[in-house]
């Protein structure tokens, strides 16, 4: 026996279960209709067909594309029998693994036979195609088969499932168009004798593909195919302007400055959110389009800037705040959250930047969504406070998808415009002055040809010739003294032609155009003549043609511009300029796209170059220029050009003066920013002074220095100083500005400081105490004031106010349309009554001025149909369904070439078409119809009324544009009306026909044998465990047993041999008899066995039998038990299983309720005379009703012990299972309170979860009690009551841990006390987690222990004291209290009203194959001091004590030595009963390396009853005898091993002497007398299981606990069941109120799971939801609650106690998918996912999974 083995832990391998679904509920379904994500009905875990769906017609559903569809269908009547069948087989394993029923073909009644399924009728001249499954029951056939009379095929019928098919498709015309149908004809050649042949998945259908597709499982007269449809959805940014934040948002106490950091993008396009005020909320606003009813998350990037916090609010006007977050930016973490805000996060970005977002759930909110993003202070720290934002989105769902910006489109600009190019240099976008770059004036024609960029377009042509006079863009006016640059592209027809053109009638230059696209230009090269003129001339010649003879002249891309030619900008109507892609001047990274609103530069020289003959030393454009020398056009300007200034102070004026220019400017608006390009020349310093002339309107300087390119600061006292900036431009420019917040009036300046000893508050107008040299100075260029609070781009000025016009653009959410799966369409049978839905060209329709315009377009299902001119009505009547109260629904798909407003009726209303009242929505009263906005996309609309019982008496649709809503006659596309009895409209019911048309309602279940079957074993102790009798009679019959015999076909150590002792040898058997009577006759019995020295065993099963041959696996029938011969059973089964195993059945279709299983000699009888020692093993008896199916063992639960008891551990160590001394070791409300000194003690049962993670805790709180050591008494604690009768080291131990927070750290002191009244003291500091206290007494108790576990407060008399204040409680949780004998805490055992020991799971020493739970009687050591030999054992040998390591792994296995010679033993004597069977066993080991050799003995008075020879094992080895005792003293014990004695030198320990035939697991004795070990007592049940396939596979549901989820939209809100299950419970039917569990979309918009269990109906309300909105819900249900969550809200609970969850699997619809049993509250709508898991799993799951 192995005792120091170790064996290598299992690693817990962490890994994912296959889905996203599965891994947030924690674990793998039983069951995964994932409709959507498969689009099939096929279950993702079995991979079988699982689902039954039928509909007895077609249907639509909208495909992957948006396109509606017709679903498929089975012309076949039922897919599962062919026609003309001899029978039905049920059940099969059909072809897709599942149960199901297939017809079959007697094969000789059937050859020769022509079996047709179908009609030769009902085909419109469709291909069809004919498929089928089909197998032989054994062997193989030939057969035959064609479809219409064509595509004949000889096949091959085999044993295995195999698919065949035809097709009229490649077979040329069909002949006869009618038909629709599929001829099979058996053959006559066959090999293996086959009797029938099964086939299944019969399919006709209309089909082009010659393959065959899936099976429609219709059973009904016509198969719909079950339809996955498709909704159209738009992910994305639900937002426009996301990029340009200071555009269409409104701002609240803030500006937004454009371009003011990298984002997060890598462009130069972040904005700058700055304070200006000193309110509390600095935030932009802008709103975006959502739909009530549906989740929405909004994000933004946010990086700290002189602020570090930011908010992100989302809300609406109906209300309100709907999400409010605050996020701190300087540590990365979510602040605050409120208003319905959910799963706020905010993630790091990088490089400072945190994208914040959360979600929020408006299902009760409409109106308009406004989003909101600021920067949150709790107070106002004045200017330049600011945080920096990027990208905001908003999107349904809850989860945050990567950023998608706004689509932003350039659309004009109504002036030129600078930027900055990717060399940093400043450039000017170009502006057409030619408002259509294709025109001239005075145009001759056009045609369709290329232009220059290869586009085939309309182009114009000119004349070739002179004649027609000057062709002009521009004119005589519009100039501003500027010179101005054409160009054009030209071509002629063919050969060439001479054509002059000219700019501003100067620079008139002839070019030569040829027949290919060339580009000409001309630039005025002086100053024009005409300030005002800005005009471009073309003129032809009257010049001979080149070669080819040109009459026509093409001309395109016309420009006119200043300056110089640039790219062309192409206008259409209006003139305009080129979009703008900027750069950041210092680093170059990009902007994008760059966009600005309008913006004056009030500077009226921004050169200093206009009207001034340099050098001028004083006026600057009605300003002034102190002490300054300018020289314009002096240096290379930022922008490339030789215009920038050289400012240079004067020398003249000597020193002491100050050098500055400054212009008045007129402020009126707050918000003011005055900037300029500056470059060093020698002077060193500049300051900007924006705003002065004294009191208010005092400005303060911004210095900047212009060799370290750093802001200075400003003077001291002053204000009007925000946001100094210093930009760095290429080749040593900077820009420079200064903004002023607040309104008012005064002069923009320049100042100018001498480049040493600076003083440190910068005076206004610096006094230089040095004269200027002359020559040093400052270069300027750009100057810019302008009523903006930040610099925008450079606007060049010209001696005027110049003003940059505003870029226009388009901003359009980032939206991707797609047609997502929304899975398995459920609908009710609907009738559209409008014939000819989709042809309006016939006299089905009344029609008035509504005509086919002649072109055609796209309809929803992708054909092409015809636009139509609508000017008055196009109208059916429909005289059906006029009943009063009917509630009818219209609806019909439309779309216009130009978006308009039509009317559509109301249908049940009384309106005539000369009398049309509109309403202002889609569901109106009688009088009134539907005002329609029909755009340029399909829309279906719908309105609906309700019958009054006026007149008139028929129904109407109405198209109407009577009113002339948008114009008097509109172009519209109309496609499927549809007038249904309904308060919504369903899918599209396509009529073709001249009457009204139905579809049929879906019908969606899983069959009970599908989902589960109850499977019942109907015995007891079906292990054997124990000897016990079986159902509490039969059993053991003249047997004995050996349990934990062997390796069983479980793979664990638990068969049991049973032996015939020879007692009666013709009534030698195993009786199984006392089950309940029988749901039927037929009945099985079964069991393995392996032979064991004994090769037969019979089975009488009533009147018949079986016999088995463990030998060979054979069965032969006819025996005798006794002197009766058995007749044979109805069938029975012999299975090899392996390693000797054998699976043994007898079935037999009879009433009585008994069998008998043998153990025999013979295969004739069951006549056996036994030895006590040969026999059979056997495990796993089972009887069941009906057929065999696999082992179900029996149930057996422990219930106590009274006493210690040894086991096996999984190292082969033996163990010892300690009693729990305590009673009631969970239910504290048994101990005793102890309350002194003022202290109270409450216990409360609570459900607080225990250390198991199971619910179910006491909770004590005292109160009072001791304050001080001065108290008398002031103990308060809580004491459990044991007696042990005088063990020593003992061990008590409980679990606890801290009920509140403000509990944790607080001292509780724990003891024991002993009838002394001695008492050891120990403290221990409460937790947030649960922690096992543990008291020892490792001196012993110096008698039986009176209070064993104590548990409370002192009066610090004690050691450790734990003084409680009188103005605090404690609070803990206490659980799982423990007195055992030993110095440590084992594995607690739970005990009720008696002490007990906990239940066992030994193994096999040699192996360690686990036995399972380990089950024992009573038994008794009756060997004293057996277990070391310590005292009263002959002493012929030497014992050395604790020599080495025990079977149990401690110290503590003696040495024996036995010398030679004869009387040389270890022994001791013990008094038996005659007569009795006993079993010694001893462990022994040798010692060391020296090989011994020794006798185990059992000798008597009587004689020598056993002696063996054995040689000493290196591992233990238990050695054990079982003997038949005389009358006298027997001694039992080891021997040396010959007659003359050899010596043994060998480890020995735990002899053991027990009545019985084998040795039972150790029981220790120490003692002088003998120990007996209580039995085990424990209980066994009949088991019931539900599972699949005979127990093959498990069941999707289980009695004890099951969970639930779905992913669904319903069309309709009320009265609608989802997902329903039969119970099984006689009191409560099958149908009604309380007859069934399941998902109920209810009343007024709630979802309610519902539980049946134990007669009593328990449901939960989770929340509600809006029809046509999607609900995802999760659900479980156990033993005790159901509990729920909706969208991934809080979990709702009710509660309850069963002892099963009942279902009844018995019917073919015991689970509904599509309505309740009773036939009413069916489902409508979509299916997108019904999940199912055979358990309850966490409730945190249920969120986890509905949280998306």
């Amino acid at each position: 026996m192995k005792t120091t083995a170790s064996r290598a832990s299992a690693v817990s391998q962490t890994r994912g279960f296959g889905d996203l679904l599965y891994d947030k509920a924690g674990s793998r379904p039983s069951l995964d209709l994932d409709f959507a994500g498969t689009s099939s009905l096929r279950d993702k875990i079995t991979g079988e067909y699982l689902v039954d769906h039928t509909r007895a017609s077609t249907g639509t559903y909208i495909d992957s594309e948006g396109l509606i569809k017709q679903s498929r269908t089975n012309i076949h009547p039922d897919h599962r029998y062919i026609s003309s069948r001899s029978g039905i087989d049920y059940p099969v394993i059909g072809p897709l693994g599942n149960e199901t029923a297939a017809g079959y073909l007697d094969i000789s009644a059937k050859q020769g036979a022509l079996c047709r399924n179908g009609a030769q009728s009902g085909n419109d001249g469709s291909h069809i195609n004919f498929s089928f499954y089909a197998r032989t029951d054994q062997g193989t056939i030939n057969a035959s088969i064609d479809v219409n009379d064509r595509d004949t095929k000889s096949i091959t019928i085999t044993d295995q499932w195999q698919r065949f098919s035809c097709s009229t498709v490649g077979q040329g015309a069909v002949s006869s168009p009618a038909y629709r149908f599929g001829d099979f004809t058996l053959g006559y050649t066959t090999t293996g004798s086959p009797t029938k042949v099964q086939l299944w998945g019969l399919l006709i259908e209309k089909s082009d593909d010659v393959n065959p597709r899936e099976v429609i499982t219709n059973t009904t007269q016509f198969g719909g195919a079950p339809r996955f449809t498709h909704e159209r959805v738009e992910t994305g940014n639900l937002k426009d302007n996301t990029t340009f934040l200071n555009f269409d948002w409104s701002l609240t106490d803030i500006h937004v400055e454009p371009y003011a950091a990298l984002s997060p993008d890598g462009k130069y396009n972040a904005v700058k959110i700055v304070e200006n005020t000193d309110t509390y909320f600095h935030q932009l606003a802008a709103a975006f389009n959502g739909v009530s009813g549906k989740k929405y998350r909004v994000s933004a990037f946010f990086k700290a800037g002189t602020r570090d916090k930011a908010t992100l609010k989302l809300y609406t006007g109906s209300g309100g705040y709907i999400g409010l977050v605050i996020y701190n930016l300087a540590n990365g973490t979510v602040s605050y959250t409120a208003n319905n805000a959910t799963d706020a996060v905010i993630d790091d970005a990088g490089n400072g930047w945190y994208r914040c977002s959360f979600t929020t759930n408006t299902s009760t909110v409409t109106g308009a969504y406004t989003m909101y993003l600021g920067v949150h202070e709790s107070s106002y720290q004045g200017e330049n406070k600011f945080i920096y934002a990027w990208g905001p989105q908003a999107e349904e769902g809850n989860g945050t998808s990567t950023y998608a910006p706004s689509i932003d489109t350039f659309t004009s600009r109504a002036s030129n415009a600078t930027y900055v190019d990717s060399d940093g240099l400043v450039k000017t976008a170009a502006f057409n002055y030619a408002s259509d770059h294709k025109v001239l004036s005075s145009l001759a024609g056009s045609d369709t040809i290329a232009n220059p960029e290869g586009v085939v377009e309309t182009i114009n042509w000119i004349n070739h010739h002179g004649g027609s006079g000057a062709h002009r863009v521009g004119g005589g006016s519009g100039g501003d003294g500027s010179m101005y640059a054409g160009s054009i592209y030209m071509r002629t027809d063919q050969g060439t032609a001479t054509v002059n053109i000219d700019v501003n009638d100067r620079n008139g230059t002839d070019v030569t155009v040829t027949d290919e696209w060339q580009r000409f230009s001309v630039v005025q090269t002086f100053a024009a003549q005409y300030s005002s003129y800005r005009l471009m001339d073309v003129t032809t010649t009257n010049t001979s043609l080149g070669a080819g003879g040109s009459s026509k002249i093409y001309i395109w891309g016309v420009q006119l511009e200043k300056y110089s030619v640039t790219d062309l900008v192409k206008t259409t109507g209006t003139a305009g300029s080129e979009a703008r892609y900027s750069h950041d001047p210092e680093t170059l990274t990009p902007t994008g796209l760059y966009l600005e609103p309008a913006t004056t530069n009030y500077w009226h020289d921004s050169n200093l170059n206009v009207n001034q003959t340099a050098p001028y030393t004083s006026n600057i454009t009605a300003g002034y220029n102190y002490n300054n020398t300018i020289t314009p056009n002096a240096a290379i300007a930022p922008d490339g050009t030789q215009t920038a200034a050289l400012v240079v102070p004067r020398n003249d004026v000597g020193a002491n003066k100050s050098h500055w220019f400054q212009q008045p400017h007129y402020q009126t608006t707050a918000g003011s920013t005055f900037s300029c390009f500056v470059k060093y020349n020698g002077w060193r310093y500049v300051a900007i002074r924006n705003g002065h002339g004294g009191g208010a309107n005092q400005g303060g300087i911004a210095l900047f220095d212009l060799v370290n390119g750093t802001y200075v600061g400003t003077n001291s006292g002053v204000s009007h100083v925000h946001n100094p900036i210093i930009e760095v431009y290429p080749n040593g420019w900077y820009r420079i500005s200064n903004t002023r917040l607040t309104a008012g009036t005064g002069w923009a300046s320049l100042v100018f400081y001498e480049n040493d000893n600076l003083p440190t508050n910068p005076p206004m107008n610096p006094s230089h105490s040095v004269a200027p040299d002359g020559v040093s100075g400052i270069y300027i260029w750009g100057i810019q004031w302008e009523r903006n609070p930040y610099p925008t781009s450079v606007i060049i000025s010209n001696g005027n106010d110049t003003t940059r016009a505003a870029d226009v653009y388009t901003s359009t959410a980032n939206l991707t349309e797609t047609f997502e799966p929304r899975g398995l369409l459920i609908e009710e049978a609907r009738t559209n009554d409008i014939r000819k839905s989709i042809d309006f060209s016939g006299s089905d329709y009344v029609k008035s001025d509504f005509s086919a315009e002649g072109s055609t377009t796209t309809a929803p299902d992708g054909s092409t149909i015809p636009w139509y001119n609508l000017t008055n009505f196009i109208y059916q009547d429909r005289n059906v369904n006029t009943s009063s109260g009917t509630v009818l629904t219209t609806s019909i798909w439309l779309k216009a070439e130009t978006e308009c407003e039509i009317g559509l009726r109301n249908p049940a209303g009384n309106v005539l078409p000369n009398d049309i009242v509109y309403g202002s929505g889609s569901s109106n009263s009688s009088n009134t119809s539907a005002k329609l906005k029909v755009t340029t996309k399909w829309q279906r609309f719908s309105v609906t009324g309700t019958r009054d019982g006026n007149s008139p008496t028929f129904n109407r649709f109405l198209l109407d544009n009577r009113l002339n809503l948008t114009a008097n006659t509109v172009k519209i596309a109309i496609w499927n009306v549809q007038m249904e009895v309904g308060s919504f409209p369903t899918s599209d019911i396509i009529n073709t026909t001249t009457s009204s048309l139905t579809r049929s309602a879906d019908i969606v279940s899983i069959s009970g044998d599908n989902f589960g079957t109850y499977r019942t074993n109907l015995t007891t102790y079906s292990n054997l465990q124990t000897g016990n009798t079986i159902n509490g009679t039969g059993g053991f019959y003249y047997l004995d047993y050996i349990p934990y015999y062997g390796l069983s076909p479980s793979a664990k150590y638990d068969s049991t041999k049973i032996i015939p002792n020879g007692t009666n040898n013709s009534i030698t058997r195993l009786g199984i008899q006392g089950y309940a009577p029988p749901g039927t006759n037929r009945k099985t019995i079964s069991f393995y066995a392996k032979a064991a020295g004994f090769n037969f065993i019979h089975v009488r099963h009533t009147e018949h039998g079986t016999c088995f041959n463990l030998s060979n696996g054979t069965m032969s029938a006819g025996f005798k038990d006794g002197t009766q011969t058995l007749g044979t059973p109805e069938s029975a089964s012999m299975e090899d299983v392996g390693n000797g195993w054998y699976r043994c059945s007898v079935t037999n279709n009879v009433a009585t309720n008994y069998a008998f299983i043998h153990v025999s000699e013979s295969a004739t009888s069951t006549d056996v005379t036994g030895n006590g020692v040969d026999g059979v093993e056997i495990y796993g008896i089972q009887l069941e009703y009906d057929y065999l199916t696999n082992y179900i063992p029996s149930t057996e639960t422990f219930t106590s012990r009274l006493g210690n008891a040894t086991y096996v551990d999984s190292n082969g160590l033996i163990k010892t299972a300690n009693k729990n001394f305590l009673t009631y070791s969970e239910d504290i409300s048994q101990w005793t309170e102890r309350e002194y000194g003022g202290g109270q003690i409450t216990v409360t049962n609570t459900t607080h979860i225990n250390p198991t993670g199971e619910a179910g805790s006491y909770k004590c709180n005292i109160t009072g009690g001791p304050t001080s050591t001065s108290v008398t008494g002031g103990q308060t604690w809580i004491q459990a009551n044991a007696t042990t009768g005088g063990q020593t080291n003992m061990t008590a131990s409980v679990y606890i841990k801290a009920e509140t927070s403000s509990d944790v750290g607080k001292e509780l002191t724990y003891w024991a006390n002993d009838t002394q009244g001695s008492k050891n003291w120990s403290k221990v500091t409460l937790t947030a987690d649960w922690q096992r206290v543990t008291f020892d007494n490792s001196t012993g108790f110096l008698s039986s222990v009176s209070e064993p576990l104590n548990l409370g407060v002192n009066n610090g008399s004690g050691t450790p004291s734990t003084i409680k204040t009188a103005t605090n409680t404690v609070g803990f949780y206490m659980w799982g209290a423990q007195f055992e004998d030993g110095l440590t805490a084992t594995d607690y055992v739970k005990t009720t009203g008696i002490a007990t020991g906990g239940p066992r799971y030994s193994h096999d020493p040699e192996t360690l194959v686990p036995t399972g739970l380990y089950l024992e009687p009573a038994a008794t050591n009756l060997i004293k001091y057996s277990t070391y030999f310590t005292s009263g054992w002959i002493t012929n040998f030497t014992r050395t004590d604790n020599y080495g390591i025990a079977p149990d792994g401690t110290q503590t296995a003696p040495r024996i030595q036995i010398g030679t010679g004869a009387s040389k033993y270890l022994k001791r004597g013990v008094v038996l009963t005659n007569g009795q069977v006993y079993t010694f066993s001893i462990y022994v080991k040798k010692n060391g390396n020296t090989n011994s050799t020794f006798k185990v003995i059992v000798n008597s008075s009587a004689g020598l009853l056993e002696q063996t020879n054995h040689t000493a094992q290196s591992e233990w080895t238990r050695y054990t005898h079982t003997f038949t005792a005389t009358s006298g003293t027997t001694y039992v014990g080891i021997d040396n091993h010959t007659s003359d004695g050899t010596a043994v030198d060998v480890l020995a320990w735990g002899a053991q002497l027990e009545e019985g035939s084998y040795a039972s697991s150790v029981i220790y004795n120490d003692t002088n007398g003998t120990v007996t070990r209580a039995a085990d007592t424990y209980t066994s049940t009949a088991t019931t299981v539900l599972d699949r396939k005979g127990g093959d596979q498990e069941a999707v549901l289980s009695s004890s606990g099951f969970s639930v989820f779905s992913n669904h939209n319903s069309l309709i809100n009320t009265n609608n069941r989802l997902f329903n299950i039969r119970q099984n419970t006689s009191s409560n039917p099958s149908v009604g109120a309380y007859g069934s569990t399941g998902v109920f979309v209810g009343y007024n918009d709630t979802i309610t799971p519902s539980v049946v269990a134990n007669n009593a109906s328990n449901s939960v309300t989770l929340g509600t939801v809006q029809a046509n909105k999607e609900a995802k819900v999760a659900y479980n249900a156990s033993l005790t609650s159901l509990n729920g969550s909706l969208n991934g809200n809080t979990v709702y609970t009710t509660t309850y106690s069963a002892s099963s969850l009942d279902f009844n699997l018995s019917d073919a619809n015991a689970i509904k998918i599509s309505g309740y049993h009773d036939g009413a509250n069916k489902y409508i709508g979509t299916l997108d996912r019904l999940t199912i898991w055979n358990k309850a799993i966490p409730n945190q799951s249920l969120i986890n999974i509905t949280n998306s």
